[in-house]
C-alpha cells in the first residue's frame, strides 16, 4: 500500500525533482548496503554442505530472470 501511495505521489509532480533524485540515490546506496551485509553473513562451508543441486537451481533462475528481463526489454525497445 505505501508502495502503491509514494507512486501516486511521485506520478503528480508534488516531489521537486531534486527530491527524486536524491531519494534514487539514497535507495540505490541502500541496496547497496543490504546485499553487502547478505554476501558478508555468507557461510561458504554451509552452501558446500547443502549441496550443488540448490547452487544449481539458483543458477538456473538468475539465468530464467536475466533472459526474461532481456527480452521484455527487446519486446518493448528498451534494449
Amino acid at each position: 500500500m505505501r508502495f502503491v501511495l509514494a507512486v501516486g505521489i511521485s506520478s503528480l509532480g508534488v516531489i521537486p525533482d531534486a527530491a527524486q533524485d536524491a531519494t534514487g540515490v539514497l535507495a540505490r546506496v541502500m541496496i547497496t548496503v543490504a546485499l553487502t551485509a547478505i554476501g558478508l553473513s555468507a557461510q561458504f562451508s554451509a552452501m558446500r554442505r547443502t549441496g550443488l543441486r540448490p547452487l544449481l537451481f539458483g543458477g538456473l533462475l538468475w539465468i530464467t530472470v536475466a533472459v526474461s528481463s532481456l527480452l521484455l526489454q527487446a519486446l518493448f525497445g528498451q534494449l
